[in-house]
C-alpha cells in the first residue's frame, strides 16, 4: 500500500534484475523509473460511451512467444495480417 493505494508488483530496490535485466547501466536507468502499477485500474470500471472513437483507436497486441499456443488464432492471424502483432520471444529469457 502507497497513500492507501494497493500496487501490484512494487519493485523493489534492484526491480531491473528482476525483469531481466542484467546491464548495469540499463539496471540503473530502469530503476529510476519503475513504479507500482494501481490495483485499481482492474477493478475501476471503464465506460466508453463514443463507439466511433473507441473504433478508432488503434489497436496492437503485444504477445510473449510463449503464450502464442493459447491465444485465439483467429484474432492472432488478423492482427499479424494487418501489421498489429509484437512477438515477444521469452523462450530465452
Amino acid at each position: 500500500m502507497v497513500d492507501g493505494v494497493e500496487l501490484v508488483l512494487m519493485p523493489a530496490a534492484g526491480g531491473a534484475a528482476f525483469y531481466g535485466v542484467d546491464d548495469p547501466v540499463d539496471q540503473a536507468w530502469t530503476d529510476e523509473r519503475l513504479t507500482g502499477h494501481p490495483w485499481a485500474c482492474f477493478e475501476q470500471p471503464l465506460r466508453l460511451a463514443d463507439e466511433a472513437a473507441l473504433a478508432a483507436i488503434p489497436q496492437y497486441h503485444i504477445v510473449c512467444s510463449s503464450t502464442l499456443a493459447g491465444r485465439d488464432p483467429e484474432m492472432i492471424r488478423v492482427a499479424e495480417a494487418e501489421g498489429r502483432l509484437w512477438s515477444v520471444d521469452t523462450a530465452t529469457i
